[in-house]
């Protein structure tokens, strides 16, 4: 069995590793150094914020130690793009990688012109259709106004195309005003968060273009790793 195989053993470093990973503070820095970041191991290894933290805070709480805080405070920042960006599962972009990811996912597509050509799923269309009044909603909320089994794969997908990121978690608030429950996640558009200047920067690359100047990025970051790997991560 791989250590990817033993799926239930969180994988890390010791917390006196010089390359351990102890704040959001390092873990941004780190993110920005490495450009695109799973928050999850996965078969490149290395490729995961969880083997490059202590696997001690996991789920403790403490939100200066606990990395599934962490990803709160990274996406709420600003600094760099959250979402589930690989292979339906959660993940990091720094800005300075985002549009080349954006070029590679979308195919040189933004999200009305996909629609116009006639390339986007119903559900898909009408989740996006919310954005158009407003810049953000809560999970809970949209999942509301788009009443569709098939909501949740939908929203996987446009995160993936990268049409949308999460900006933010927050709880829930009952009719009363107090807040409830777990934490939630906020979508919004790359575009209004950080810019259709900045999002759009890499499309005059071309698709192609932009898949190999990310592979060449992989590669050099993890020569150990598979080239299937390597494309399963970034298509």
């Amino acid at each position: 069995m791989s250590d990817f195989d033993d799926k239930w053993t969180m994988h890390g470093r010791a917390e006196d590793d010089p390359e351990c990973l102890h704040t959001p503070a390092e873990a941004l820095e780190y993110i920005n150094r490495v450009g695109l970041l799973p928050l999850f191991r996965n078969e490149i290894r290395g490729f995961s914020l969880e083997e490059q933290v202590s696997s001690r805070y996991w789920w403790s709480d403490e939100a200066d130690k606990d990395p599934w805080i962490w990803r709160q405070t990274l996406a709420a920042g600003g600094r760099v793009a959250y979402g589930k960006f690989f292979c339906g599962r959660a993940g990091f972009v720094s800005l300075d990688i985002l549009p080349l990811f954006a070029s590679a996912r979308r195919d040189g597509y933004d999200f009305d012109t996909r629609l116009e050509e006639g390339l986007v799923r119903r559900e898909d269309a009408e989740i996006m259709k919310t954005f158009e009044t407003c810049g953000e909603m809560l999970s809970s909320e949209l999942k509301k106004r788009i009443p569709s089994k098939r909501f949740d794969a939908a929203v996987t997908r446009l995160q993936h195309q990268t049409y949308l990121a999460i900006k933010d978690f927050r709880t829930r608030v009952n009719k009363k005003g107090e807040p409830y429950g777990w934490h939630v996640g906020v979508y919004a558009r790359p575009e209004d968060l950080w810019g259709v200047e900045l999002v759009r920067s890499a499309y005059t690359l071309g698709t192609q273009k932009a898949i190999s100047l990310l592979t060449e990025h992989m590669r050099s970051l993890y020569p150990h790793a598979a080239e299937s790997d390597i494309k399963k991560q970034l298509l």
